[in-house]
Formats: structure tokens, C-alpha cells, sequence
């Protein structure tokens, strides 16, 4: 299910940005760069997925994503030691104890909308 509201948040933003600032401007590409969580439950190309299927039959111009995987800190309540991972984990690479402390600020971050028009590019950066 969170897969498709991040879907519909990368939609939302850009329809909203090129209502805003390059409505009377011929766009001939966006490319959404976001963020996940490893530990948000939702894989890169689950995302793709349900965001390909929010577009169909929409009118919009060529849309690129481009997801990227947030390093997440964790702290080890055994070992006492930090480390970052990229993959879901219960365990602690140092002491292999499952006791540790996942710091997620956000699950998913709409980084950057690149919008492509015939003259130029220009970037809108939008955090969620």
C-alpha cells in the first residue's frame, strides 16, 4: 500500500510543478529522483511498477524515475556501535546480535524534479 501512495506523491508533485512554473512551456521530459528506506517495505521496481500504472492514460510528457536506496543508521545495543546499512536488517554486522535501533527521519523523499523543456533544464527541488 505504501507503494502507492509514493506513486501518487511523485505524480502530485510533478503535476503540481508543471502546472505552477512551465505550464505555457513545451516539457519534453521530467525525471523524478526519490529516496526509499530499505526498511519502507516497498522495492524500487514495485514502485516503477504502480508508478507506471498511475500514468497510463494520464496527459502528461515522458516521465523518468530514478530511485535511489537511503542509507539508514542503525545503533547496536549490545556492541554499542553505529553503522549504516542500504537492506532491511534486524542484526548488527559487527556482533551479529539481533538488538538494535533503526533511525529513519523519512521512508521516502521526493529528492529532486528535473523538468526538461525544449530551451532548458530546469531543477525544483520538493522534499516530502
Amino acid at each position: 500500500m505504501h507503494d502507492l501512495r509514493f506513486a501518487r506523491q511523485i505524480v502530485s508533485v510533478i503535476e503540481e510543478t508543471l502546472r505552477k512554473e512551465h505550464s505555457d512551456k513545451p516539457v519534453s521530459l521530467v525525471t523524478a529522483h526519490v529516496s526509499l528506506s530499505p526498511f519502507s517495505q516497498v522495492s524500487p521496481q514495485r514502485l516503477k511498477d504502480v508508478f507506471e500504472l498511475l500514468l497510463e492514460g494520464e496527459n502528461l510528457p515522458l516521465i523518468e524515475l530514478d530511485i535511489k536506496t537511503m542509507e539508514i543508521e542503525i545503533f547496536c545495543k549490545r556492541c554499542h556501535r553505529y553503522s549504516k546499512v542500504k537492506e532491511p536488517t534486524a542484526v548488527c554486522p559487527y556482533c551479529k546480535i539481533e538488538d538494535i535501533q533503526v533511525f529513519i527521519k523519512e521512508e521516502f523523499v521526493i529528492d529532486l524534479v528535473e523538468i526538461e523543456t525544449d530551451a532548458s533544464l530546469f531543477n525544483e527541488e520538493r522534499a516530502l
